[in-house]
């Protein structure tokens, strides 16, 4: 059904629309889906309005009565800083501002902010046009008439803004895949400066000499004007899914703010991890080499059970040289994974880092490789439900439940007549000299209405399967939300038993130290065994030079692993991304922050920090004052 434009005064243009939108109201009931009290309820729009479905929450945490969890508000926003180490707090700054990922999805947002602007612009005259025209033209000799198509309406949509993040799925806002085949196109006007005149031989049309000849001219320009009514709400339900769109970026993109953070807290831990357990393996490699070079002079001498005894601790020896190959190489792996998070060329950061080394707290004269870990060992955890809702991939689907409401408006307002205005003012003669003579104006200007009367089976039917996608969407917010409070229990029961594990390793580790010690300074006073008892002697030395290198190993793993569950607790909790609201760089998302902690021109220079660090901070102090300690 159509309405074509008319030129009209404007008591009749009124009472045409008045007539349209009259005959659209009295047709709600046909469409199945709002009724006009909800459409007034809405705001004037059809489809629903959004609100929130209730999120399942817990009512607390599992492990919350341990001593080493505090009740009071955790501060997120720079969770690295509680290791109190420089260099990892540089590297994270460094990555924030190079990090290919994250700089991406700040060009992400700028799209989402353009394609915002372009839903907004929606609610303008959709189609303006200025035309101008020259054309030498014959006419039918037997009255004929030249078509000339009229202006209509179809669904005047903003191109599609879905913003698809880069690591979360979403839908698009609107456009092509909103609509069903075959579904009108978008708004059209007339741009002929001929506007719907009788084209003909004889005829009178505008521009077209009356008389025996055939052939004619015709100059014109004009201006046109297309504006669909944003009656039914369509525009601005595309605007609320362009607004959520935007929204949906921002959480993407804090996101991956979290995992990127962490991701270069864990690189950076595993490496001086591994620089410790090489550390460990170097120091049993020269604490084994004299005593296998004292048994070999035993064996070599043809001492009584010598030679059992030096193979055993040469097999030992050559066990503990093979454990740094492999250990080598997974430094040098996680060198070039931490270089890939900085954004940079893979190259050795191992003298720009520096080796980790701090003088030993039982030997000054020591100095040991120190794994990054807080002071107190305790945590602070707030309410579940508040931050577990704050984390930016359950806000990420949320905002994804706020498109998908949209788009069900979006389907339903396909359902009614798209009402518009339609309007064209120009000028036209069949001479050049003539154009701009007062007698040369035309113009036309009238409503006009489509409607899809034929296509209501595939309208209604898009409408039910938007909501049914909503229904999905609903189930996949409450579903992350139990992700996302799964993955704080793992973390935080993970970090705990880590701690008891590092306490009984350390232990058993000093335990190995102080057998091995025992026995070397026996051997090194000069105390020989009996022949009969020599070879248990040697069995005992082995299995404790044996036991000492494995624990110490093992020990050293389980120090890295506090500090790796520990930053596994933070990014569940979703900490890290809340320094984009001090130092915002989405603000203008082609742009890097005001003040980059690194320089721009490469290669950058990365701290060297061998010296010992300032005393470790408290984790209770970082994160803020305990209500209470359990």
């Amino acid at each position: 059904m159509e309405i074509g434009t008319r030129q009209t005064g404007w008591v009749d243009l009124g009472k045409s629309a008045l007539g349209l939108a009259c005959l659209a109201i009295g047709l709600f009931g046909l469409s199945g889906c709002t009724n006009f009290s909800e459409f007034v309820k809405n705001g004037f729009k059809v489809g629903p309005n959004y609100h929130e479905p209730g999120p399942k929450l817990p009512n607390n945490w599992i492990d919350e009565d341990h001593p080493k969890v505090l009740k009071g508000n955790p501060h997120l926003a720079d969770w690295w800083e509680v290791f109190d180490d420089p260099v990892m707090t540089n590297l994270v700054q460094h990555a924030y501002v190079d990090n290919l990922t994250l700089q991406q999805a700040r060009l992400q947002i700028g799209v989402s902010e353009i394609q915002q602007q372009v839903a907004r612009s929606e609610l303008l005259p959709q189609g303006q046009s200025l035309v101008a025209s020259a054309s030498h033209g014959i006419v039918s000799g037997n009255n004929g008439v030249l078509p000339v198509g009229g202006p209509a309406f179809g669904t005047a949509l903003a191109p599609s803004v879905g913003a698809k993040p880069l690591a979360v799925a979403s839908t698009p806002i609107a456009g092509a895949s909103a609509l069903p085949v075959g579904a009108a196109g978008t708004t059209t006007t007339n741009t002929s400066p001929l506007l719907n005149s009788s084209i003909g031989a004889g005829g009178a049309g505008v521009g077209i000499p009356v008389g025996p000849t055939r052939y004619f001219n015709n100059f014109g320009t004009s201006m046109n004007l297309a504006w669909e009514l944003d009656f039914w709400g369509l525009f601005r339900r595309n605007l609320e899914a362009s607004n959520a769109a935007l929204d949906q970026s921002r959480q993407n993109y804090d996101e991956l703010m979290v995992l990127q953070f962490s991701n270069v807290a864990t690189q950076y831990i595993q490496l001086r991890t591994l620089q410790k357990q090489i550390d460990v393996a170097q120091e049993n490699i020269r604490l084994q080499e004299p005593f296998v070079a004292k048994l070999k002079a035993l064996y070599d001498n043809g001492a009584a059970n010598s030679k059992p005894a030096y193979f055993q601790i040469k097999s030992t020896l050559d066990n503990t040289r093979a454990l740094i190959p492999p250990l080598q190489a997974s430094l040098r792996q996680t060198n070039n994974q931490l270089c890939n998070l900085l954004g940079i060329p893979v190259r050795d950061l191992l003298a720009e880092l520096g080796d980790g080394r701090v003088p030993d707290p039982k030997d000054a004269k020591n100095r040991i490789v120190r794994i990054p870990r807080p002071k107190d060992d305790r945590v602070v955890l707030g309410i579940p439900g508040d931050l577990l809702l704050r984390r930016p991939d359950v806000q990420a689907q949320e905002r994804q439940l706020r498109i998908q409401s949209a788009q069900i408006g979006i389907a339903e307002a396909q359902m009614f007549p798209h009402i518009g205005i339609n309007g064209t003012i120009g000028l036209s003669a069949n001479k050049a000299s003539q154009v701009f003579n007062s007698q040369s104006w035309i113009g036309s200007f009238g409503p006009s209405m489509t409607w899809n009367i034929m296509n209501y089976g595939r309208l209604l039917a898009n409408v039910r399967s938007q909501d049914l996608q909503y229904q999905q969407y609903v189930r996949v917010y409450q579903q992350a939300i139990l992700n996302a409070n799964q993955d704080v229990e793992n973390a935080l029961v993970a970090y705990l038993q880590s701690i008891e594990q590092r306490d009984l390793l350390q232990t058993s580790a000093q335990d190995a130290i102080e057998v091995t010690d025992y026995y070397l300074a026996q051997l090194n006073a000069g105390y020989s065994p009996p022949a009969a008892s020599s070879l248990a002697f040697y069995n005992q030395i082995f299995t404790a030079i044996t036991f000492r290198s494995q624990q110490q190993q093992a020990a050293a793993q389980a120090e890295g692993n506090v500090a790796l569950n520990l930053i596994l607790l933070y990014r569940a909790l979703g900490g890290g991304w809340q320094i984009r609201l001090s130092n915002e760089p989405c603000n203008d998302p082609v742009q890097p922050p005001v003040n980059p902690p690194f320089s721009a021109p490469p290669p950058r220079t990365l701290p060297n920090v061998n010296a010992a660090p300032a005393p470790a901070t408290s984790a209770v102090a970082t994160l803020g004052a305990p209500e209470n300690t359990r």
